[in-house]
């Protein structure tokens, strides 16, 4: 060994080496995942898939089983049942069929008085419902309106619920909603008197809108000196600020 070098221990080097080659292989997707290119090259239209998670997402996506169809033909719903509002065109069969696939979908733990008052079928006291009947318009216009889209695949309640009332994964997140006529008026005066502060000059009068009890404007009252004649306050005023 030459003067004035040192070397670490074999087993230290040993050590150290093996802790490089896991930190290497810890960076690496096991087993090797495939890819498909599904585009031009350098674009990175790329499909990268690993066994491993496919198996996964599988068994995390398994769809119910589909019921037992149902013979065409008989008497429609809405002749049958009370307070039938957007499942017109269903025989008594078909109806009873989709709403028993509804509730594996949507509410497979807490059964048919998720959305219903089971004392009263018809009635409609119950929120839920409104929004099953919102959800299932918009489940008809999506199948219907967006086959670009969909393909023949098509969407049903399952897509998002997945078993849950509530489905698990969103992507937006909802304002607060104003629940009555006062509290709308007051949400719409703050938030436009927010704007014509932010819009006009500290050294001008603000305008100040009237609302109406339904919550609307009725206009602004403005100083004679304002550049800009009353208008909601739906864009900021294109004049330089003096």
């Amino acid at each position: 060994m030459i003067k004035g070098t040192s070397r670490l221990p074999l087993p230290s080097s040993l050590l150290m080496t093996v802790l490089a080659v896991a930190t290497l292989a810890a960076g690496c997707e096991r087993p090797p995942p495939a890819t498909k290119q599904l585009g031009y090259r350098g674009l990175g239209l790329v499909a990268v898939t690993n066994p491993r998670s496919d198996r996964d997402l599988a068994d995390d996506n398994m769809v119910p089983a589909a019921l037992d169809p149902v013979a065409p033909g008989g008497p429609l719903a809405v002749n049958e049942y009370k307070n039938v509002k957007v499942l017109t065109d269903l025989s008594s069969d078909q109806f009873n069929r989709l709403m028993a696939a509804m509730t594996q979908w949507v509410a497979p733990e807490q059964g048919c008085g998720y959305c219903h008052n089971v004392e009263n079928m018809a009635d409609d006291s119950l929120y839920t419902k409104t929004v099953a009947r919102r959800m299932l318009q918009m489940t008809r216009h999506i199948n219907a309106d967006w086959k670009a889209h969909v393909q023949q695949t098509g969407v049903t309640c399952y897509t998002c619920h997945r078993g849950q009332p509530v489905p698990a994964n969103i992507w937006f997140t909802a304002p607060p909603m104003a629940t009555t006529t006062q509290s709308l008026a007051a949400t719409t005066k703050a938030s436009t008197i927010r704007w014509v502060r932010r819009a006009w000059h500290p050294s001008r009068t603000i305008p100040i809108p009237r609302f109406s009890s339904t919550g609307t404007t009725s206009g602004l009252r403005a100083r004679p000196h304002c550049p800009m004649s009353p208008t909601p306050p739906f864009s900021r005023p294109r004049f330089p600020m003096a």
